[in-house]
């Protein structure tokens, strides 16, 4: 081994400092500029009747930090800015999550984690938080904010792969998702016998 320990920087903040092969995966999961630019280049999907809006997103790291890689087991903060424009009773915030095959890898809002989001003014402007455990598999994802009626039926935004973020295991199971889980084999008590 040539070192025990790798320390991976952008712009002078450091992104991973571990062993090395933790770094390594770590720097692989990050988007390339390429990436960034097709991204950049390809049309937004937007729609809703825009009384309420989606005015930015963001990715945060288990220190509340921007960033667009997480490793296996980080806390993953997904921060969504909205600004309503008229009154709104009740709306809802949801995000879904999408894999590079276009597959809902994660979907949720507040309606179905019984979260009253109360009502809004015209002009009042919040930031929505999901705070997710990073259960994930190796890859490229991209996350749809949307805010809905109380109704979900209809929208007030929904900006389609708005942010996309990537996720990088030391061990790629091929997966969608690594639960947490556990495996227990319990020895027989008594010797199987041999005999025929």
């Amino acid at each position: 081994a040539f070192a025990q320990r790798a320390i991976l920087l952008d712009h002078g903040r450091v992104i991973r400092d571990g062993a090395p092969e933790e770094v390594i995966a770590r720097y692989r999961a990050l988007p390339r500029e390429s990436e960034s630019e097709h991204a950049r280049s390809e049309p937004e999907l937007r729609f809703g009747d825009h009384k309420a809006v989606i005015t930015g997103l963001r990715m945060l790291n288990d220190a509340q930090q921007p960033t667009t890689a997480f490793a296996a087991g980080d806390l993953m903060t997904i921060q969504m800015d909205v600004a309503f424009r008229e009154n709104a009773a009740h709306p809802v915030f949801g995000i879904t999550v999408r894999d590079a095959y276009c597959r809902n890898v994660f979907v949720t809002n507040t309606s179905w984690q019984q979260v009253d989001t109360g009502t809004y003014r015209g002009g009042e402007r919040v930031t929505v938080s999901f705070r997710i455990a990073n259960a994930l598999s190796s890859g490229q994802y991209t996350i749809s904010p949307a805010i809905a009626h109380p109704n979900l039926r209809t929208f007030h935004d929904w900006r389609e792969n708005l942010g996309a973020f990537s996720v990088d295991r030391l061990v790629d199971t091929g997966g969608i998702a690594d639960l947490p889980h556990d495996i227990v084999i319990n020895r027989a008590l008594a010797p199987v016998s041999r005999e025929r």
